[in-house]
């Protein structure tokens, strides 16, 4: 796998940081640091899948079909030659998340694309699954829900808290 000369993300994973018993075909978080990963594994390939037209997925942390998909899709775009491995396994996308996102945010910077864009809401939250089988939600704030908006989303979001708070605080002039 090529490897990108910019920055790889701090720490690794291993097989124990995912589970891919649970739900076949879907490689699923184990601790709230892999599940962030694979979440930022995905953002990136989101990135790269708006500057080319392809579909997105959601940000969820689940390794999955969709994700795959889109690893596979967007390969050619970071030079990733898959010889002697295979991308369509979830358990090789998980092992391999960190060098991904880090070659998806090169290509994606390279191509202009910005930090943040907007990206499809998963359609549960985020969550990971404990050794015993049981699914834990990953704890979300008030702030989770600007996460995944565009910067031009956020500048229409604060024009209209201003102009309410505007709108609300005057004074009635009769």
């Amino acid at each position: 796998m090529y490897l990108p000369t910019g920055d790889i993300p701090s720490g690794s994973i291993s097989a124990s940081d995912f589970n891919s018993t649970k739900f076949p075909g879907i490689c699923k978080p184990t601790n709230f640091d892999a599940l962030d990963k694979f979440k930022e594994m995905q953002r990136q390939l989101n990135r790269i899948a708006q500057v080319k037209r392809m579909t997105m997925i959601a940000v969820d942390g689940d390794i999955g079909p969709s994700t795959l998909r889109l690893v596979q899709s967007t390969g050619p775009y970071m030079m990733v030659p898959h010889v002697g491995v295979d991308p369509a396994s979830c358990s090789f996308v998980a092992m391999n998340a960190l060098v991904i996102a880090a070659q998806a945010k090169s290509a994606a910077d390279a191509a202009g694309v910005p930090a943040k864009i907007s990206q499809p809401r998963p359609s549960s939250p985020p969550s990971i699954v404990t050794p015993s089988g049981a699914i834990v939600p990953q704890k979300t704030s008030i702030f989770d829900a600007f996460e995944n908006m565009s910067t031009p989303m956020m500048l229409v979001l604060g024009a209209a808290v201003v102009g309410g708070a505007y709108y609300f605080t005057r004074k009635n002039g009769k």
